[in-house]
């Protein structure tokens, strides 16, 4: 406890940038779930933009509303993003 999946669109991640996500992600979870550090899994799921609807939006946001506690905008993303 606790586990994170982070699903994002399909692109490159650098071992750096992945370094980055651990350390943020991991600190804020000690710091506000008051966790061990060795307790922490977290996976980053690459999905194709052509499947997130069908694989992220209808089962992770439209089917879990009640549990988000930060609801995308997509309609506040420039066009080019």
């Amino acid at each position: 406890m606790p586990h994170v999946i982070i699903k994002y669109f399909d692109a490159p991640v650098s071992d750096v940038s992945k370094a980055n996500l651990v350390d943020v992600i991991s600190g804020a979870l000690v710091e506000n779930l008051r966790c061990h550090p060795a307790a922490i899994s977290i996976v980053l799921r690459p999905i194709a933009p052509e499947n997130w609807h069908e694989q992220v939006f209808v089962p992770d946001i439209e089917n879990a509303a009640s549990e988000l506690i930060l609801a995308p905008d997509y309609s506040a993303i420039p066009a080019s993003s």
